[in-house]
């Protein structure tokens, strides 16, 4: 006889304290957890509407005496902050208590750019007074209270025009304006050591690749973004976009890929080895897109807009994931985020900096490691579900023309909006669910009288043989018949006469339904037909 005896550790099961969390075992077989599924997608809804009920972006705000032109962060020190104003006052902000380090005094016009060195101790800013001042940049003391003082220049740069820009280089001690042309100084010479220049009166702004830190890309007054090399002469490539480009942003982890801010209220992501076509459109803005800046990690992007918000995009989304604005915010001029991607700060020209959270709905201050698992879990959820609900619609949508029933509405404007349009009457050249549904349902397309095209809906025999309409959401909120190739026309009860052979023929005779607001041509076995 064979006898199993259960055997357990008695200090596997003791809690040491009464603190402790007590041990849950537990078995993870599929077949005991049938509603796994539909638990997950409960706890992931109670997340989602918790992530809106804590949503509360807005930190801190920092005034000056005149609007933000210009923000600049410290690559060392994620405390430190550079603001400049249309009055050529530059402060240094300690963001964490909110207070003026120190005020650089010097620019008689409106600061245009700041840029720090890589080392994180100077600095250098570009004014609309033709000049070009080097500065230092201190720490943070460590004693609390107001230690505002004023600093002069260490050196100055006088130009011949106006400056509207300026970005240092990434490793060594050069930095580009950008004003009548691309201009290259050194640190140690009073002229600029190169210029470039590419067919621009004026260039609007100029950035230096993280990773490639040699190739820096600018934008000009004709609409132009032009890419150069320092170790070359000249220019390496030039776009020229369809409205005058405000700023230009480089991914730090993908060295090939840059966005662009332009005035038509979207932002660009291109190759540069492949400039033919934008990678991604970024869309939602509706005025003129000012700034935007990368995170540290490339994932995402902030941009600031003249219709007076701020957006948070994803790097390859079209469609911003967060939008920041407040009653008393004026026009963006300038975005950026912080060193470790946590905050946002933007510029506004209501005479403040703004600090914002990268998150909405982050927890500020220390939590327990508790509090991060259970954050890490409900955003693991929020994703995964997401994921399985794409999935699932694509083929459960499928499925349900298959058995002849309706969609919901949801479902299908989920899918118009996550498909193309189709390529013809004769065949779908959609994608994701639709083109799903296009193989499973069959291949008969069909055009509504305005103009919208859907693809692929297999019209089946009504239910019990009957020829009675049916509200459907389906075709956009109008009654539809389920008996195939009829349709009610205003919604009402009664159906148009159709042929109930029209149940039996097969779905690739059909060329070509179109609906209209009086008549339903009717193209089955190679013959039309109008009721």
């Amino acid at each position: 006889m064979k006898v199993k005896v259960l055997n357990r550790n008695e200090e596997e099961f003791t809690r040491e304290r009464a603190q402790d969390l007590k041990k849950v075992h537990r078995n993870y077989e599929p077949t005991l957890h049938q509603f796994q599924r539909a638990h997950e997608y409960t706890r992931a809804l109670n997340a989602a509407k918790l992530q809106k009920v804590f949503a509360k972006p807005f930190i801190a705000a920092l005034t000056h005496s005149d609007g933000i032109t210009c923000l600049a962060r410290n690559p060392r020190i994620l405390n430190s902050l550079l603001a400049g104003s249309a009055d050529g006052d530059i402060r240094i902000w300690d963001i964490p208590v909110q207070r003026t380090l120190r005020r650089l005094k010097g620019h008689t016009g409106a600061v245009k750019g700041i840029s720090f060195a890589p080392d994180g101790e100077t600095c250098v800013s570009c004014s609309t007074d033709c000049s070009v001042r080097l500065w230092k940049v201190p720490f943070a003391p460590l004693e609390p209270g107001p230690v505002e003082a004023d600093e002069a220049a260490v050196f100055e740069f006088q130009g011949r025009n106006a400056f509207r820009a300026i970005d240092h280089h990434w490793r060594q001690s050069l930095f580009a304006t950008a004003g009548a042309a691309v201009e290259v100084w050194s640190h140690e010479r009073s002229e600029p050591v190169n210029t470039f220049s590419w067919g621009a009166d004026s260039v609007l702004s100029v950035k230096f690749n993280p990773a490639e830190s040699d190739v820096f890309a600018s934008t000009g007054g004709d609409r132009s973004i032009a890419l150069y090399d320092l170790r070359s002469a000249r220019p390496i490539r030039k776009l020229v976009m369809q409205t005058r480009t405000n700023a230009v942003a480089w991914n730090p982890m993908e060295a090939f890929n840059f966005t662009a801010a332009s005035e038509d209220c979207n932002l660009y992501t291109y190759d540069m080895r492949k400039l033919q076509s934008a990678a991604c459109v970024h869309k939602d803005f509706v005025s003129a897109v000012m700034d935007l800046d990368y995170s540290p990690i490339g994932r995402e992007f902030v941009a600031g807009g003249y219709d007076r918000s701020v957006r948070i995009f994803n790097f390859n989304a079209g469609h911003s994931r967060e939008v920041y604005h407040t009653k008393r915010m004026q026009r963006v001029f300038c975005v950026r985020f912080s060193g470790d991607g946590s905050y946002v700060f933007s510029g506004s020209d209501d005479m403040n900096v703004r600090v914002w959270k990268a998150d909405a709905s982050e927890q500020l201050g220390v939590t327990l490691p508790r509090e991060k698992h259970k954050a890490a879990y409900n955003k693991a959820l929020i994703n995964r579900c997401d994921k399985q609900t794409h999935q699932a619609v694509a083929v459960g949508l499928g499925r349900a023309y298959a058995a002849g029933s309706c969609a919901p509405a949801s479902l299908l404007r989920w899918c118009w909006r996550r498909s193309a349009a189709c390529a013809g009457v004769h065949g779908c050249g959609c994608d994701y669910a639709v083109k799903v549904l296009c193989r499973v349902a069959g291949r008969c397309c069909f055009v509504i009288h305005h103009g919208v095209f859907l693809c692929c809906l297999r019209f089946l025999r009504c239910p019990a043989g009957t020829s009675t309409c049916r509200r459907s959401s389906a075709s956009f909120g109008t009654g539809t018949c389920l008996l195939p190739f009829t349709r009610c026309v205003g919604g009402k009860a009664a159906c148009f006469a159709g042929d109930r052979a029209a149940c039996e023929c097969s779905l690739l005779s059909c060329r070509h339904f179109i609906w209209s607001a009086r008549e339903v041509m009717v193209c089955m076995q190679g013959r039309s037909t109008k009721a």
